[in-house]
């Protein structure tokens, strides 16, 4: 099951009918969308003996099953994961070796997954293994921010990928509910902002809800601490991946509150809506610490910026 993005779909189940799919792909957006999750199903299309389709079920034919155990040859992926800072030069290499093998199909795809982590080598090497590409070779790069080099963007078709619409992501919910969920639906759908994958997370593990509900709390009293509770609650934040949940958390929270001071009506589910009320914060302090996350949810994304010196401009505002 997919979530969003049918104009996308649409799109790569047309390339697949007509074998004219671009010579290489970026899948650009933000985390947690769908972008790898759609990857995986156009690959698996493109090599299915009985149909084209990216979103539906389960296909029994012998390349699907091969595709999606892993062992299809002339699917090559190389999946980090997004606590990785850099893919180094190496894996490139690998890759290299293996594109020397012999192809078992007319078709071979290279699947690279969080290809911001790619280095200036890793880039220029994986540049040159795309400038030398043999006929049936394709690649798709699979990126949440935008920070590959031109030379490398240039040799690619950009798919951009956004947040899925509520409606949407309603419909995703129906699917993943069952008899035993018990979660708080409308606090679960609010908190995903728009990211499947972050929703299905909720649906699985009630840890991880009560973990996001806690960020709005946290904001709220935050934002009535005094400057040393402030510097004293960023202690806990040891990691990159913790820091980059808490910016992006806290700027949608500092949206949404300016907007329902604005007057309009069901921003926050209800489970929210009394300690939105709570907070005594002004107006010119949400602007200005919206513009501050903002900023340096950039800085620390695109330049690596020094998470405390990220978190420490926070609490001085």
């Amino acid at each position: 099951m997919i979530i969003g993005h049918k104009k996308i779909i649409s799109y790569l189940e047309r390339m697949a009918e007509e074998g004219t799919h671009a010579r290489n792909y970026l899948f650009l957006g933000p985390s947690q969308v769908g972008k790898k999750t759609v990857a995986l199903k156009f690959i698996q299309a493109l090599f299915c003996e009985k149909s084209k389709k990216i979103d539906r079920d389960e296909c029994d034919c012998m390349e699907c099953r091969a595709t999606v155990r892993g062992v299809n040859s002339d699917v090559i992926i190389l999946d980090t994961s997004s606590d990785v800072r850099e893919i180094p030069v190496e894996e490139i290499k690998n890759l290299k070796e293996k594109l020397s093998l012999s192809s078992f199909h007319a078709l071979r795809v290279v699947l690279v997954n969080n290809a911001e982590a790619l280095t200036h080598a890793s880039s220029n090497a994986l540049l040159n293994l795309m400038e030398d590409q043999t006929t049936g070779t394709f690649f798709i790069l699979v990126a949440g921010i935008d920070t590959l080099p031109r030379t490398v963007v240039s040799r690619l078709e950009v798919v951009r990928f956004a947040r899925a619409q509520m409606g949407e992501m309603k419909q995703g919910l129906a699917l993943l509910q069952d008899e035993k969920n018990t979660r708080d639906n409308d606090t679960a759908l609010y908190l995903s902002f728009g990211r499947p994958g972050l929703l299905t997370e909720f649906m699985k593990d009630a840890t991880i809800l009560a973990h996001h509900t806690r960020l709005f709390t946290d904001f709220v009293s935050f934002a009535n601490n005094s400057l040393t509770a402030k510097i004293n609650y960023f202690e806990k934040y040891k990691e990159e991946d913790q820091v980059r949940l808490l910016l992006a958390a806290w700027a949608r929270f500092a949206f949404d509150l300016m907007r329902e001071r604005q007057g309009i009506l069901g921003v926050f589910p209800k489970e929210f809506e009394a300690l939105a009320h709570r907070l005594s914060a002004a107006d010119s302090y949400l602007e200005k610490f919206l513009r501050a996350i903002l900023s340096l949810k950039e800085a620390h994304e695109r330049f690596n910026l020094n998470r405390r010196l990220a978190l420490d401009q926070l609490a001085i505002i």
